[in-house]
Formats: structure tokens, sequence, C-alpha cells
């Protein structure tokens, strides 16, 4: 066999190796970007087969036909590869559609020219045979023609050069699959630099679809190894990679494909571990008992394993911090069949406190509800009946106790319409000298002969909403001098991280320091929502509030969780400045 027919054997046999990559490539479920690079690929044969019929032509006046549709079909494919890069490499998934048409007419226009030059001679001024080893037909461009078929030509390089720089500068997900389609799209560089020096005879077209079996085979790689088109698109998508909710990918054993930057930032472990199952990599996201199923293998109809494998919510830590995180499974689908996992995280940390608060505003209208139906409804019966018998018997001393009766009324209603403000969240503080808020309190307060000791505190500041601070220690001087008696002592106190409000009075039983906070619970004629109100205000703060007995025997009311801050280590001085409001701890 000479040389031209082992030529024209091997342009034929890879001609048909790469017609059954593309075939295998193709599906119905690709994006552009993939129809795209089966276009690339799938060029390639027709351009053999018109290489070799150009070859084996009985006459010249054939080959020259030949030799001008080879031509014009491939200068469709750095074209084709050009949009490819774009598609593949780009935020937005597709090129607009003005690029697509103005390259699709452009290609119609070269291509036109190069196929009708016998009839104008604007593409070509002659041709003539060149080659001892293997004769073919080269055609002589026109001035005007060779500047219009640059732009085909500067194509492939800068397709190669947006994939390149994609390479260098976005080490995302997706470099893997960007390493393989730049290794394989580099035969054409590779078959031109050799035709150019002598090392390769015949057509460039003809060495071109020979290299392109070297592209067909990574680009088969590329499919089988990182499930290119069958799993995630070419491109990725600027959504993709600006969510805020973490998305991670993986294939149909459960095993990382891609995660986008905020998946990353959240799950380090993520980064640089395609390939790894994701129960290694964030166990958190899957359930034991589905993980265990899950190793059972593919089920026999060959679909893949079941998503169950992940869980609905799970709590994960971020900067030390614990977040809820809610999990939303989808399935990727390509020929009918499940390829692989979208998983989208989203942090509902928020939103789960917002629930909390709605609950717990909901308890407060239950027992508001309770509060009206039983604790003023009394009130209001004595007050109705006493009324009554006023007027039967013309009596003025049963109106005092109607006017106790309304006393009582009005100090429910007070409560509960502070109870209702003060449970609210919250987010504007500034930073508070709890001296002077105690010393304000202890004025606005019925004392009787009660003494206030604050030197445990002086010097010390929180931050907190002034207002309802000072709501706070109104409520448990009230409550020292009701229950503690008119000479008792309270002292404000410093505490480990927060303070503490404490009396010498008899204190609280230990069998009630559980429940003294409840809604309705007193050992006297109060309401019962003082320290109910102490209570939300604190939880507001986003501090914990607990009861005990104090050094002296009485009660003690610790408050917890206070970011608290010593005044002589603050550079401005008064007794309260603005300030933002801190992280948690001091």
């Amino acid at each position: 066999m000479n040389v031209e027919m082992m030529y024209v054997a091997a342009v034929l046999a890879t001609s048909g190796f790469v017609t059954v990559v593309a075939w295998w490539l193709w599906s119905d479920d690709l994006g552009l970007s993939g129809r795209l690079y089966v276009l690339v690929v799938g060029l390639h044969p027709p351009v053999g087969l018109l290489v070799v019929a150009e070859l084996l032509a009985p006459t010249r006046s054939l080959s020259v036909r030949f030799y001008a549709l080879h031509t014009a079909l491939g200068l469709a494919i750095p074209l084709a590869l050009f949009l490819f890069a774009l598609s593949f490499t780009s935020h937005r998934r597709t090129p607009s559609r003005r690029l697509q048409a103005a390259v699709a007419a452009y290609v119609a226009v070269v291509a036109g020219l190069e196929v009708t030059n016998p009839v104008h001679s604007l593409a070509r001024d002659s041709y003539r045979m060149t080659g001892e080893t293997i004769p073919h037909v080269i055609g002589v461009p026109t001035t005007p023609y060779l500047l219009l078929t640059l732009p085909a030509f500067f194509a492939y390089y800068v397709a190669m050069g947006i994939l390149g720089y994609r390479f260098l500068t976005r080490r995302d997900g997706r470099w893997q699959q960007t390493t393989v389609l730049f290794v394989g799209l580099l035969a054409p560089l590779v078959v031109s630099s050799l035709w150019f020096v002598g090392l390769l005879p015949g057509p460039i077209n003809g060495a071109f679809v020979v290299g392109s079996s070297w592209m067909a085979a990574f680009a088969g790689w590329a499919v089988f190894r990182y499930q290119l088109f069958d799993v995630m698109p070419l491109a990725r998508e600027a959504v993709f990679e600006s969510l805020d909710e973490r998305v991670v990918v993986v294939d149909r054993d459960h095993r990382l494909l891609d995660y986008n930057d905020s998946a990353a930032t959240t799950f380090p472990d993520l980064v640089d571990n395609q390939g790894r199952p994701i129960r290694e990599l964030m166990p958190s996201l899957v359930d034991a008992d589905g993980a265990s199923a899950a190793d059972g293998g593919e089920a026999t109809d060959g679909s893949a394993p079941s998503p169950s494998l992940f869980v609905a919510t799970f709590t994960g830590y971020e900067s030390g911090d614990p977040r809820e995180y809610s999990v939303t499974v989808s399935e990727l689908r390509a020929d009918g069949r499940v390829q692989g996992y979208a998983v989208v995280v989203r942090d509902i940390t928020d939103r789960q406190q917002r629930i909390r608060d709605l609950e717990q505003q909901k308890a407060q209208l239950e027992r508001f509800a309770s509060t009206l139906s039983h604790d003023i409804r009394n009130p209001l019966s004595v007050a109705q009946g006493r009324t009554e018998l006023a007027l039967a018997e013309d009596e003025t001393a049963q109106l005092e106790h109607v006017t106790d009766a309304l006393d009582r009324i009005e100090g429910i209603i007070e409560d509960l319409l502070t109870l209702s403000r003060e449970g609210r969240t919250i987010d504007d503080r500034k930073l508070t000298s709890l001296t002077a808020v105690a010393n304000d309190a202890w004025a606005n307060t019925d004392t009787a002969d009660a003494t206030l000791d604050v030197a445990p505190v002086a010097g010390v500041s929180v931050y907190a909403d002034r207002t309802r601070l000072l709501n706070v220690f109104e409520n448990l001087f009230h409550n020292a001098v009701e229950h503690g008696g008119a000479d008792v002592t309270v002292t404000v106190g410093r505490h480990d991280d927060g303070f503490h409000v404490a009396d010498d009075g008899p204190g609280i039983p230990p069998a009630d320091c559980d429940d003294v906070f409840d809604y309705e619970f007193t050992t006297g004629d109060g309401t019962g929502l003082g320290l109910a109100i102490v209570d939300a205000i604190a939880r507001a703060h986003g501090w914990t509030v607990a009861a005990s007995t104090g050094d002296d025997g009485g009660a003690r009311i610790v408050f917890t969780g206070v970011d608290v801050v010593d005044d002589a280590n603050e550079a401005s001085t008064g007794s309260e400045r603005d300030a933002a409001t801190p992280g948690i701890g001091t």
C-alpha cells in the first residue's frame, strides 16, 4: 500500500471514529454549549470524506470542487469552537443571538464565495497541484478573500485563549474539565505546526481530521470521567456562582462533582475534593440510614440510588456559631435517567428564629387570653357586684371595693401591654451604665424605707435598650419591696458574664425558683406578670435570667450572656455612649 492510500485509510478510519464519538456525545438534553461541542467534533468527519474524495477524484476539475467544499466546511470549525468557548467559560449560558447570527452569516458568505469561486474568481486567483508524495489541490487566495478569512483563522486561537484564561484564573469546580478540553483541543495547533514545517503530507484539512481523533478521545474521556454533558451543563451560569444558597452537585453515586463559592466558603472541606463521596466531606449532610441504603449499590433496574441519602435539615457551625440549614435535593436527568443530584443548602437560622419568635408571640396571646379570661374577669365581677349592691342599698362604702377591683384591672392591663411590647427582639443597643439606670429606676419606684446598693457595679456598662432595662430594674425593685418588706436592702452586683439583683428579704423557696418567671405566678396579690416581663426583656436582649437564693438568704435574680464593659477601658467618657451592637461575648 502506497503512502497516498495509507493517508486515505487513516482519514477514513479517523472520520469513522469521530462519527461514533459525536453520535455518543449527542443527547436531546444537551444545552447550547454541549451542542456546539458536538458540532465541532461532528464537522470533522464530512471534511475528512471530502478530502478523500478530492484525493481520489478522477479529474482535476472534480478535485478542485471537492477542495472548495472541504475548505468551506472546514472554515466553520474554528468559529463553532469560538462560540463553544464563550458558552463554556461565560457566566451567561449562551452567546447572544446577535453574535450567533453574525457568525452564521459570516460562515455563509465565506463558504458561498469559496464554493462559487469558479464562477467569479473572487476567492481564489487560481488552483494548482502540489505535493510529490500525496498530490493534492491548493488554491491561491485573492487578497480581499485572505483578509475576509482572517477572523476564521484567528477564531481558533481566541477560543484557546479563552479556555486557557479560564483554566489559569478560575480554579472552580470545573477546572479538571477545562484542562481535559484544553489539552484535547490542542490537536489542531500541533497538526498545523507539523504541516507547515513539512512533516505531514497531504491536504492540511486531512491532517486536521486525523488530529481530531485526539480531540474526540479527550472529549469522550471528559464525558466518561467527569460526566461533562450528562450531569452539568458546560456553562457555569451566573446564578450558580452568585447564589447565597450553598449549591453542591454530586453524581449518581453521591460523589462530589461541583460546588459554588458559597458552598466552598461555608464547607471548606469541599475544595479540591471532586470525586470523593459526599458523606466523607459533609457527614452532617448525610443521613446515616440513607447512607447505609445507598451503599447497597445501584438498583436492579439501573436507576440511580435514592436521594434519601440526604437529611432534610442539619446544624453546622460557621465562625464558631451554630447555624441551622435546610436541604433541598433535585434530580439531574439525562437520557431519561438520573445521573446526579443538585443539593441546595439554605441557611435558615434567622427564619427559624423568626418562627420561634412567632411561636412565643402566639403563646403570649394565648396567655393574654387566659389572663383576660380569669384574672380580669374576677375583679370585674367583684366591681359589678359591689356596684349593684351599693346602688341597691345606697352604701358608698361598697365603692371602695369597686375602686380596688378597678385598680387591679388597670394594673393587669398595663402589665399585659408592657409584656406585649417588651418581648420584641432588640436590634439597636447602646452602651448603658448599670449604676445610672439602677438609680433612675429606684427613683421611679415606691421603695418606702428600702435601701439600694449599686457600688458593686460602679463603672460597669452593658449594651442594652435603656428604656427596657429601666423597666427590668423597676419590676425587680418593686418585687423586692413587696416581698422583702419596707426596710429591705437591694443590691445590684456584677456577675461572671452579666449582673444580678439581690435582696436580703425572705427569698424565693427553692421549689419555686424555676416557676417565678411563668405567667400569672404570684405568692401575693400582684398580677403575677412582673417577673414574666423581666424574662421577656432579658430574652429580647439575648440574655438568660434565672432565680436563686442570695448570699443574705434573700432572692437573687441573675442575668447571664450579657455584654459587660468596664468603663475604665473605654476611650470615651460619660455614663452612656452610643456604640454599634457587638457580637456575643466580651
